[in-house]
């Protein structure tokens, strides 16, 4: 999808539309039509919702981070990894400074920073996921945080200011499909829908925001 601005009777508005429909791709063969942003925008406030009002958010991501979290076999698995990496260390530095004296065996220093270079990535890729995991549990925390203080409405009749640093921070993709449904892959590993993008949201009322009685 890409982004694309209309202005009709000098009034900017922002849509969505298919790159090979939007250029006429003759290479590629899609009628879909656009979307307007006020409606995707809708449609992702009216989710927020959804995801607040139920107990499904916190029981699908607390499952999908658990499932990341090494466990203790795991754990061991690494502690030798890292145990045999250090020793193959202790062994290229022998060879190297053998090499200074008697002549290098070149063939051996590869073979052994070869094998070094296997472990190390094993070792980067462990560290990442706990690094991952740690993210997810962070970003899940401060998006319930942020729900707490979402302002419950009637999708139906109103709509209410869209959060883009929400956006911006849990969803890693988009899929669009013809049904106007968008399904988004959210940073703790879970998908969520998204439905009324067809709406004409853009001609809800915004939901204004209580005044607070002053003292």
């Amino acid at each position: 999808m890409r982004r694309l601005t209309c202005l009709p009777d000098k009034t900017r508005i922002q849509y969505w539309r298919c790159h090979a429909s939007a250029v006429k791709d003759i290479s590629a063969n899609c009628e879909e039509k656009s979307y307007r942003e006020e409606s995707m925008e809708h449609a992702f406030m009216s989710m927020l919702q959804e995801m607040k009002q139920g107990d499904r958010l916190v029981s699908e991501a607390r499952e999908s981070i658990q499932n990341l979290i090494p466990d203790e076999i795991e754990e061991a698995k690494m502690q030798a990894i890292v145990q045999e990496r250090d020793v193959l260390y202790q062994e290229l530095y022998q060879v190297v400074d053998a090499g200074s004296t008697e002549g290098e065996d070149a063939s051996r220093v590869r073979e052994i920073t070869s094998l070094i270079m296997g472990l190390q990535e094993q070792i980067n890729q462990f560290n990442d996921t706990k690094e991952k995991v740690t993210t997810m549990q962070e970003d899940l925390k401060w998006l319930l945080k942020e729900l707490e203080g979402l302002r419950p409405f009637n999708p139906e009749k109103e709509r209410i200011e869209f959060r883009g640093d929400i956006f911006s921070r849990i969803v890693a993709k988009g899929t669009f499909y013809r049904d106007g449904i968008i399904v988004y892959d959210l940073c703790f590993g879970i998908q969520w829908t998204a439905k009324g993008n067809k709406m004409r949201a853009w001609k809800l009322k915004m939901k204004k925001a209580k005044r607070t009685k002053k003292k």
